[in-house]
């Protein structure tokens, strides 16, 4: 029995935690989940500070550590809305990307940093023509205007995707990946309860062919 405090990415909040909260309403009712979203340094914050007992964070490199285990990968995709005709293939090569109105987060997350980056080593600049963090602002805004597009991994858009509200194009040249990784504090013991959460949350994800969300994406890792 107990509280456990999980702090996400917005794109695990469903259907992961979804499935998770159903097993343990089953399983084990007296374990009670407080959920938390938050974005790449926020989710560190939180497991520095001990505000979260664990974290579900995206990393740019494999987890080496025993306090952080990887779930999955993610490729990137150049999401617009339906019948733009470079997000119509499988793939876009990011050389593509030059000129390209872009829905951006804000400076001075990483993820921003790595995209700039990449564009600068290929030669150009990427161009933002709005900035925003929220995952739900940016699909919104790309689904309802026919000239922006967005940099999303495959688990933020796989709902839409499935209702045609959005269509996506995996980035190549190079494949830009992320690792969801599951993080615990460095510091302090695991509860029995947080134990529990922990394994059900790789159960779940394992079950799900190593993807956070239903296992018939329709997108590719």
């Amino acid at each position: 029995m107990g509280e456990v405090r999980i702090g996400i990415l917005p794109s695990a909040a469903h259907p992961l935690m979804t499935q998770v909260f159903k097993r343990l309403h089953h399983e084990f009712p007296k374990i009670t989940l407080n959920i938390r979203e938050g974005q790449g340094g926020e989710l560190d914050a939180m497991l520095d500070s001990g505000s979260v007992d664990m974290a579900i964070l995206f990393r740019f490199d494999k987890p080496s550590t025993p306090d952080e285990t990887l779930l999955t990968t993610a490729s990137t995709y150049l999401v617009s809305r339906p019948g733009l005709s470079l997000t119509h293939p499988e793939t876009v090569e990011f050389r593509r990307l030059e000129g390209l109105p872009l829905v951006m987060p804000r400076r001075p997350a990483h993820w921003r940093s790595i995209l700039d980056e990449t564009a600068k080593s290929k030669g150009f600049h990427l161009q933002t023509a709005i900035e925003a963090d929220s995952l739900r602002v940016q699909k919104e805004l790309i689904a309802d205007n026919p000239h922006l597009y967005a940099l999303l991994g495959p688990f933020s858009v796989d709902h839409e995707l499935r209702l045609g509200k959005l269509q996506a194009a995996k980035v190549i040249g190079p494949d830009l990946k992320r690792y969801v990784t599951l993080a615990h504090p460095k510091q302090g013991q695991l509860t029995q309860a947080s134990r529990i959460v922990s394994q059900l949350i790789k159960e779940t994800v394992t079950v799900w062919k190593s993807q956070i969300t239903w296992p018939n994406s329709q997108l590719k890792n």
